[in-house]
């Protein structure tokens, strides 16, 4: 453990690679989970997830995904 301390101190950069469960811990939305995004009423996950409907009408993501993503105020 003391190696792995002092290697991150040294370094400049960190990478960390984790699974979808230390986002659902820190209060981040999972897809699929019991109140996942994909459960959510107010838009169509399948549009607002499909890249070909987004260079369609980019609005549909912007004006939809703030609300789960960026977690903003209008």
């Amino acid at each position: 453990m003391e190696k792995l301390i002092n290697a991150l101190r040294k370094s400049k950069y960190c990478v960390v690679f984790t699974g979808a469960g230390v986002s659902t811990l820190s209060g981040i939305r999972d897809f699929r989970g019991k109140n996942g995004i994909y459960k959510d009423k107010e838009f169509d996950s399948d549009k607002i997830f499909a890249l070909d409907y987004f260079y369609k009408n980019p609005s549909y993501f912007y004006s939809h995904a703030k609300n789960f993503i960026y977690n903003l105020d209008e």
